[in-house]
């Protein structure tokens, strides 16, 4: 199904949704990687 209906989103839909979500779950990953690496100024002020 490609288009999206009342009942059910498209292809295009789903595939954006699970993209940007891949996307914001990678981005939080490589912040927490940051942080506890200390080389973000949180990191640097809370790991210690």
């Amino acid at each position: 199904m490609n288009i999206d209906s009342k009942n059910r989103y498209g292809r295009v839909s789903k595939f954006l949704h699970w993209s940007m979500a891949l996307l914001i779950t990678w981005q939080l990953l490589k912040f927490a990687d940051r942080i506890s690496d200390g080389e973000h100024w949180v990191g640097q002020t809370l790991v210690p």
